[in-house]
């Protein structure tokens, strides 16, 4: 299965997962999407031969520093956005023109729906939780999921167009 059938099918499986009120599933769908799309958004962001990190928090904290108009610097008389470290080597981050087509309230919101996401796996993991308020909150991560889905897949899509 090529990359594009198996996103559709991720894409498929989240909505009819959130629909069917399975929000835990359809959370775990969608943090999947966000791992691909964030991946494909950092492949173009980054200079040729460079590699996206595997954490989806590096992967926003990419996308985000390559959206910070206000840190653009000349470096090698090349302008970048800044630099992150992989192996204790620094790489930098090349202002791209995509950042004009990434929202960074969308970003944020993204953030702080992965962090909501990882909360709950650890109220889950130290077996001390209100069952009520997780199921509030498996609902509600859902519904986030779901929306932030429509909308990584639209900047994906404007990305794609503006680069083509």
């Amino acid at each position: 299965m090529g990359r594009a059938a198996f996103l559709g099918t991720m894409i498929a499986r989240q909505k009819d997962a959130h629909c069917k009120g399975y929000y835990f599933e359809a959370s775990w769908y969608a943090h999947g999407i966000f791992e691909d799309r964030t991946k494909r958004i950092c492949e173009h962001i980054l200079p040729t031969g460079e590699h996206p990190p595997d954490s989806l928090a590096e992967k926003i904290q990419i996308i985000k520093t390559c959206c910070d108009a206000d840190k653009t610097k000349v470096v090698d008389g090349k302008p970048v956005r800044g630099t992150r470290k992989e192996g204790g080597n620094k790489i930098k981050i090349p202002k791209h023109p995509i950042y004009q087509t990434i929202d960074k309230g969308f970003l944020e919101n993204l953030h702080v729906w992965r962090e909501d996401r990882n909360q709950l796996v650890h109220e889950l993991a130290t077996g001390k939780f209100n069952i009520s308020q997780i199921d509030r909150d498996k609902k509600d991560l859902s519904t986030r999921g779901d929306k932030l889905v429509k909308e990584i897949l639209a900047t994906t899509m404007r990305i794609k167009k503006r680069i083509q």
